[in-house]
């Protein structure tokens, strides 16, 4: 049976809001930021390599905006930050649909990077899970 993204933050200790529109989630332990990125959304950005963080022109459309913007705040502390890599059945869609996500690893996350717009996170590496 295929485990959902639900159960996989559940097991890093930092359980979804909402496992509809949820982008991600804070550990328990208030250490740690977890989120959900899109595989499609990698780009080099001056020699590193980024993950799209947030798009302004996602406001309005996603029930999870609101929360991605609370969690732009907890990344300007100290707070740990990785990325759960997700996979979209379609990158067409308005609304996207986790086709698969990456349970091996998680990105080590590290500095918000501005890019035509858009905010961005550098990926420091790829992680085991259980390093995390």
């Amino acid at each position: 049976m295929q485990e959902k993204i639900g159960e996989f933050f559940e097991e890093l200790g930092a359980p979804l809001s909402n496992v509809r529109w949820s982008w991600g989630a804070i550990s328990i332990d208030s250490s740690k930021l977890f989120l959900r990125v899109w595989d499609d959304e990698l780009e080099t950005i001056d020699d590193a390599e980024c993950i799209k963080f947030l798009d302004p022109g996602y406001a309005g459309r996603s029930s999870g905006y609101a929360e991605r913007r609370r969690q732009i705040k907890a990344l300007r502390t100290s707070i740990e930050r990785y990325g759960v890599l997700c996979t979209a059945q379609s990158t067409d869609e308005k609304v996207r649909k986790i086709a698969s996500f990456e349970r091996g690893y998680l990105l080590k996350l590290g500095r918000l990077v501005m890019h035509r717009g858009c905010i961005f996170l550098e990926v420091l590496d790829r992680i085991e899970v259980d390093a995390a």
